[in-house]
């Protein structure tokens, strides 16, 4: 029973950071630290193995240094390239390029959302929509946990923590 608890704690936190990221545009550190602390437990629980936990942080590593790329470039908030991190830690290389691709999928349909709501509101006011120096902010976390919700039940936990 504890390990379907351990099974289910990542799906609730990413659930949780989409639900606050889209009312509060934000995504804490505390929030992206407890998904990544949240990790050892659920690690042990499942029985991974040392090399397997330290394969899962090599990914994470290399997702914050992409992410921190992105967020240079202004593409993406701090707090997405950290939950970006934290969940690429419970996803593993296994599962990270189909991770990533829904990811782009889900931000690309955000951002279309966002585009068409804009353009709505704009035609309501009946002022001209503008565009081109639309610079909107959109709730990245919500593309991050539509991807990593996707992927997560194929991942080496749904044998591991339910078996």
């Amino acid at each position: 029973m504890s390990n379907a608890l351990f099974f289910f704690a990542f799906p609730a936190l990413m659930a949780f950071a989409a639900s606050y990221d889209a009312l509060a545009m934000r995504i804490t550190n505390g929030l992206c630290l407890l998904t990544a602390m949240a990790f050892v437990p659920a690690a042990i629980a499942a029985g991974l193995s040392l090399e397997t936990m330290l394969q899962h942080l090599a990914c994470a590593l290399a997702m914050l240094a992409a992410g921190f790329a992105l967020f240079s470039r202004g593409w993406i908030g701090g707090g997405d390239a950290k939950l970006f991190a934290a969940a690429a830690l419970w996803i593993g290389w296994s599962g990270i390029a189909q991770f990533t691709a829904l990811v782009a999928i889900a931000g690309g349909l955000l951002a279309l959302g966002a585009l068409v709501l804009g353009l709505v509101r704009q035609a309501a006011m009946s002022s001209p929509a503008v565009i081109a120096n639309s610079q909107a902010e959109l709730p990245y976390g919500v593309a991050l946990a539509c991807g990593a919700l996707i992927v997560y039940p194929q991942t080496i936990w749904a044998r591991a923590l339910l078996a």
